[in-house]
């Protein structure tokens, strides 16, 4: 059996957010499995992603999980082959 074909890409609505003012931040997470075998990916918990802002000193200013809840039971996402799987998520911040 060959090594999983996985591909993540996240999108962001802008290339560069202003930190004067409040912003709204659009992410995208797309993940595909591009080989022929069915892929399980495991999470502790029912979180399956998250989304961190960091300042220029490199310090997280804002962490998107913070702000859900999510339960202690794991989780199992199977993915199919030639699958995506897409995440959206849009915060305020500021």
């Amino acid at each position: 059996m060959a090594e999983p074909e996985l591909s993540i890409e996240l999108v962001l609505d802008e290339a560069d957010y202003p930190a004067s003012q409040p912003i709204t931040l659009t992410a995208k997470l797309t993940i595909r499995n591009w080989s022929a075998d069915p892929v399980v990916l495991a999470f502790p918990s029912s979180q399956q992603y998250d989304l961190e802002i960091h300042n220029d000193q490199g310090d997280v200013v804002y962490s998107w999980s913070n702000c859900k809840s999510s339960t202690r039971r794991s989780f199992r996402l199977q993915l199919q082959q030639v699958h995506c799987r897409q995440a959206s998520m849009s915060r305020r911040h500021g």
